[in-house]
């Protein structure tokens, strides 16, 4: 690779690293993302995309409404980093919604817990779906996984690459069918995309949650709930646009004023935990 395709990459090669740092990916999923970043023929990976973009630089692209590519669960940046250097991940991809979207991330794994076997000979690897049945066997995971994997599968029609396959290198069709514990169902991106859209609430919530912590550098507490309640009745009148939700965190109590720990309050925060916390702050 010539020292130019490099340097003209170099602005991909950072988002790239900021957006997996963000979501949590792994090394392996990092050095994948700067391979593709460095790649000089942008255009070979736009048409793999679908999106039709020539030419190396930025620049706004209008998608269909049922684009697989809209949201950001269409974003190759996402796909790649919720993935493993070689194979996608239902659990990775599952969780990084449950935390990123719903704002209730499933609890730690239990120790020890074995990987799923690896296979060599990609004609013999068994679909994701049928490796992820054979690991909820073991009942101390299958709690966690019902969750995590049925959002997973709604993704899997995406690669390790977040590049479109309609079937695995064995041959067998992909099925990203799913459903949620109150039993809505979804079968693709598209239709897990319309599912999430009818449970925005909790979406603004959890985003609310993310950008205040960031602002205050510190995590939230009890005494922040009538704070993000009002943040989020602010920028609704300007349908939760991004511009208006800082607006509204910049202009809030928790932002511009300082509290002095008063006496009671440790007993209070130390009782509530914070999913409790976030369930009072999605109340209306």
């Amino acid at each position: 690779m010539r020292l130019i395709d490099v340097m003209l990459a170099f602005p991909a090669i950072l988002i790239g690293l900021a957006v997996a740092a963000v979501a949590g990916a792994g090394l392996g999923a990092v050095v994948i993302a700067l391979v593709v970043a460095t790649v000089p023929d942008v255009a070979r990976v736009a048409r793999g995309a679908a999106v039709g973009v020539m030419g190396q630089e930025f620049r706004r692209v209008n998608l269909p409404a049922d684009s697989v590519r809209g949201g950001l669960l269409g974003k190759g940046a996402v796909l790649m980093s919720t993935s493993y250097p070689n194979r996608t991940s239902v659990v990775i991809r599952g969780k990084w919604v449950l935390e990123n979207v719903f704002g209730t991330p499933p609890p730690a794994p239990p120790p020890n817990v074995p990987a799923l076997a690896e296979q060599r000979d990609p004609r013999k690897v068994l679909p994701m779906r049928e490796q992820m049945a054979a690991h909820r066997k073991n009942p101390v995971c299958a709690g966690c996984h019902s969750q995590m994997d049925q959002l997973g599968f709604a993704l899997e029609n995406f690669d390790a690459i977040g590049e479109w396959r309609d079937s695995y290198t064995s041959g067998t069709r992909v099925d990203a069918s799913g459903q949620l514990p109150d039993g809505s169902k979804f079968d693709g991106p598209v239709a897990l995309r319309k599912v999430l859209r009818e449970r925005s609430d909790q979406f603004v919530t959890t985003a609310v949650e993310k950008l205040l912590t960031y602002a205050l550098g510190r995590g939230l507490e009890a005494y922040d709930v009538p704070a993000l309640r009002a943040i989020k009745r602010g920028a609704a009148a300007d349908d939760y646009r991004f511009g208006s939700l800082i607006q509204q965190i910049v202009t809030s109590v928790p932002f511009t004023e300082r509290m002095s720990l008063l006496s009671g309050i440790s007993n209070i925060t130390s009782s509530m935990s914070f999913s409790s916390i976030a369930r009072r702050a999605r109340a209306p």
